[in-house]
């Protein structure tokens, strides 16, 4: 398929649930693209989001929307485990395709979908928001430029109250997993940011507190990557903090170097810190989404920008299906890992 340049992009996005909403958002208010078209299985919700954005049409079944002619580029932004047939069909049909992340939660599904991609030729962009992160990207260049000099060590967690598996995702998290809906951000950046692939993972997981609540999926994971080029990553991702903390997550990193470290740290939203006799104590977000003049802006908005800017410009997509690809790779080598006791296994490519 030949990439043609354009100046605006027409626009649909599939799920507006827990993120997809956002997505819909940012189409509607970025004016190189024309939102168009809304699918969601909840008829009722597809058609509440598209009047509030302004979409044209909406739709339960996702196939009328990638139908469309006038769809140029798609967001899709389903649970982790449904990408594969959206992601096939969209691709068939000459969609260039934004996809939340993870890719896919098995290397089949994965692969199929770039092989669906490659075959038609779209652009295909994996959104690993946190790429966009000041926080992150600040170190991305740090690193570049040799402040901390080479990469030995990095420690990450991003951890999540109880309520996001019992309640905000509740329909759809026993189907799920934290290292999938958290650990693919930090496995990703732990990638990008140490400039080298995994050879190595091994792992362990503990249950019990979410069975117990009727949600099958464990509580937390821990796990390690051993790269090739000799740096180690440790990841912790939890799905039972308590709904007292200040926010729904908590995300560190400690990223040590040869002749320094970098340590960040975006938990709680300390940025800001409000107290008011009506609403008590907030800490409002003003590094995912936040708004400005009216339209929201901040690292989530950032990835949809640059992904319909790569499109209109016929340029590179930052977090490519490669990218999504390897961190399948990892995440489901890990889950072997702890299936066997936490054996340190190597990865097959």
């Amino acid at each position: 398929m030949q990439i043609q340049t354009k100046d605006k992009v027409g626009a649909g996005v599939i799920g507006v649930g827990t993120y997809g909403e956002w997505h819909a958002r940012a189409y509607a208010e970025f004016h190189d693209s024309d939102f168009i078209a809304i699918a969601d299985i909840n008829e009722e919700r597809a058609k509440k989001v598209a009047a509030k954005y302004k979409a044209k049409y909406y739709y339960k079944d996702y196939r009328a929307l990638l139908d469309r002619s006038d769809i140029d580029v798609v967001s899709i932004a389903l649970p982790d485990f449904l990408h594969r047939e959206v992601c096939i069909y969209a691709a068939n049909a000459g969609k260039h395709i934004l996809v939340e992340k993870p890719l896919a939660t098995n290397i089949e599904d994965a692969l199929a979908i770039a092989k669906a991609a490659k075959k038609s030729g779209v652009k295909f962009m994996v959104d690993f928001a946190n790429r966009w992160s000041p926080p992150f990207s600040y170190a991305k260049r740090a690193i570049s430029e040799g402040k901390i000099g080479e990469v030995r060590y990095i420690y990450i967690h991003l951890n999540n109250s109880i309520s996001v598996p019992t309640k905000m995702l509740r329909s759809w998290s026993g189907k799920s997993s934290a290292i999938w809906f958290l650990g693919s951000h930090c496995t990703d950046m732990c990638r990008w940011l140490i400039g080298s692939e995994v050879d190595a993972v091994s792992g362990i997981s503990r249950s019990g507190v979410l069975t117990k609540m009727g949600v099958n999926t464990p509580d937390l994971y821990q796990y390690i990557l051993e790269f090739k080029n000799g740096s180690v990553a440790n990841i912790e991702n939890c799905w039972i903090l308590p709904d007292t903390s200040p926010t729904i997550f908590d995300f560190k990193a400690e990223i040590i170097g040869n002749k320094g470290k970098i340590t960040i740290s975006t938990a709680e939203h300390s940025v800001i810190q409000e107290y008011t006799e009506t609403d008590g104590i907030n800490y409002p977000d003003v590094l995912l989404f936040t708004e400005s003049d009216g339209c929201i802006t901040g690292f989530g908005k950032d990835p949809i920008m640059h992904f319909v800017k790569s499109v209109i410009k016929n340029e590179p997509v930052t977090a490519t299906i490669e990218d999504g690809i390897e961190v399948t790779r990892i995440i489901t080598t890990v889950e072997q890992s702890i299936r066997e006791d936490g054996r340190k296994i190597k990865l097959k490519r």
